[in-house]
Parts: C-alpha cells; sequence; structure tokens
C-alpha cells in the first residue's frame, strides 16, 4: 500500500496490472488468487516488517518459504 492516494484510470491499472503479473509463476498466481482478504494482510504485513528489518534477499526469502 503506497502513502498516498493516486486515482488511476483502468487503462493503466490493467497495463500495470498485466506488467505486475508477468513473471509470476502460474502456481503462484493461483494461490494467490486463492487467498481471503485477510490471508492477504498477514501476507502484506509480513512484507513490510522484513522490508523495516533491513532483511537480505535470503533472509526475506526464507521467511516466505
Amino acid at each position: 500500500m503506497t502513502d498516498y492516494e493516486l486515482e488511476i484510470p483502468d487503462h493503466v491499472a490493467r497495463y500495470l496490472l498485466r506488467v505486475a503479473v508477468t513473471n509470476i509463476p502460474p502456481s503462484v498466481m493461483e494461490t494467490l488468487v486463492s487467498m481471503t482478504p485477510e490471508e492477504l494482510d498477514v501476507l502484506d504485513r509480513l512484507r513490510v516488517s522484513l522490508e523495516e528489518s533491513k532483511a537480505d534477499t535470503p533472509a526475506f526469502l526464507y521467511a516466505f518459504h
């Protein structure tokens, strides 16, 4: 989530979504779309905590593993 609000036109949102998901493996996408809003919130809180801790890439990946 960003710190600011920005109204994004639908055509731009569709483009950004397409670009953002291009490199996500299909099995990961299937898992993400099956998650509840609450599960995604927990995942996002974990991401923010790891970013705030300045975790290195291996630690970041291990935490998500």
